[in-house]
């Protein structure tokens, strides 16, 4: 496995601890899992997956590109416990249950779904249409605080176009109808053409992960393009352009 990529751009002198530094993640650096319809690239160690260098990111412990082919059954229902889990619908239908919404719902490209499995929720993901494949993200958290009750929540894609500019889809108070995580956590999402540029400036002692979801993207003068990730820890301001159409999530972290 190829080593990590260690690059770093200092805009002002700063003290060797303070210097900025980003970490590239490439997408061909990523554990893979593929069984029964279902497709998973793992940033993090996950299942059977483990790097001993790839372990997490401050709170985030799992970022999961999970492809469902049409009609797959994806995950049986499983427990989780103490772990705030956030689902980013991509492309296609997903569907979810768990034990405290009943039915089944159905998500879609945009949607945002929180559940913050506390004492121990129960869940099952699945594609929803025969026709058509799903992709999705999923973000797990370590929460602030543990054994509370569980919850699920929903974000729909409506009320987060997120076009041109960065779009807040998490927050710790659940702030402009987000969903609301236990966790002093910030999830933003783009969707930008190419050519367009944004920026996100990070309060001090914080850090931030960007993952390219589709497309290409400049992070502060690096290329990122589908499916690569960056760590970025020490720097205030991040500059976003589109080198092409693109869709980005940016995770803002203690």
């Amino acid at each position: 496995m190829a080593p990590f990529v260690h690059l770093a751009r200092v805009d002002t002198p700063l003290s060797p601890e303070d210097s900025p530094i980003v970490t590239i993640h490439r997408a061909t650096e990523r554990g893979h899992l593929q069984h029964d319809g279902l497709e998973s690239f793992h940033t993090f160690s996950f299942a059977g997956y483990y790097e001993s260098r790839r372990l997490g990111f401050r709170c985030l412990r799992v970022l999961n590109e999970d492809r469902f082919a049409s009609g797959c059954a994806g995950y049986a229902p499983h427990p989780h416990r103490n772990m705030e889990i956030l689902l980013l619908v991509l492309d296609g239908e997903l569907g979810h249950e768990d034990e405290l919404i009943g039915a089944a719902r159905v998500l879609r490209p945009g949607d945002v779904q929180g559940l913050s499995t506390g004492r121990g929720l129960t869940h099952h993901e699945f594609n929803a249409s025969q026709q058509t494949p799903c992709r999705v993200m999923e973000a797990w958290f370590e929460p602030a605080r543990e054994n509370l009750e569980p919850s699920c929540q929903l974000c729909r894609a409506s009320s987060h176009d997120g076009r041109g500019r960065l779009r807040l889809v998490a927050s710790p108070d659940g702030r402009n109808e987000t969903v609301s995580m236990r966790q002093d956590v910030f999830v933003y999402t783009a969707r930008l053409d190419a050519g367009t540029r944004t920026r996100h400036f990070l309060e001090p002692d914080r850090a931030a992960w960007i993952q390219v979801l589709r497309g290409e993207l400049d992070l502060n003068r690096r290329v990122l393009r589908a499916g690569d990730g960056a760590s970025v820890e020490s720097l205030r301001r991040l500059e976003l352009l589109a080198l092409e159409d693109c869709e980005v999530l940016l995770i803002d972290l203690p």
